[in-house]
């Protein structure tokens, strides 16, 4: 029941994690769009995609739930600006500016 999406890490677990530029380098599918509900961790998972971010710009996703995390991706979506809000929870759609 719930929010069968929202999960977290324990102590003692593990879990592997993986960038956006590895993930980008390794597949041959084009990357045309990029979906994040990270909950709170947007910066860091941006920072990992920065050469696929400059090279393909694509139009990207992001739930933010407050006006530091929105500053947040802000600073590091240079040259984006978002376009339009989105969903019960705040989820802006940011694209390059024309």
């Amino acid at each position: 029941k719930g929010n069968t999406g929202m999960n977290r890490v324990e102590a003692g677990g593990t879990t592997k994690v993986i960038t956006l530029d590895e993930i980008a380098d390794t597949t041959d599918d084009p990357i045309a769009f990029i979906k994040l509900d990270v909950e709170n961790c947007e910066p860091a998972v941006l920072r990992s995609g920065l050469k696929l971010l400059e090279r393909v710009r694509p139009p990207i996703a992001i739930e933010s739930h407050n006006a530091i995390a929105m500053d947040a991706v802000r600073k590091i979506l240079l040259g984006y600006t978002h376009s339009r809000r989105f969903c019960r929870t705040p989820t802006y759609i940011w694209q390059v500016r024309s």
